[in-house]
């Protein structure tokens, strides 16, 4: 499920970019306030890949169900 825009090779880069420092600040909140920070983005790719969105950047359907049980395991809960 796409959002109906296509997003070029160019596009994906430089909003992989920004996320990538919005995520800097991120893992410096957790750090600052020694919370879990559980890497989503990180796991999804290493384990399902890049490409396996159909932009390359959000999750499909299947992706969020992988990355709940990623964050529920995380932080210690028995996923279902």
């Amino acid at each position: 499920m796409g959002l109906g825009v296509p997003i070029t090779k160019v596009d994906r880069e430089a909003i992989l970019e920004d996320i990538e420092e919005k995520n800097k600040v991120i893992r410096n909140l957790a750090d600052e306030f020694e919370t879990v920070l559980v890497p989503l983005r990180r796991m999804r790719d290493e384990a399902v890949g890049t490409m396996s969105q159909a932009d390359g950047i959000h999750p499909d359907r299947s992706q969020h169900s992988f990355q709940a049980r990623l964050w529920l395991e995380a932080v210690g809960i028995k996923a279902i």
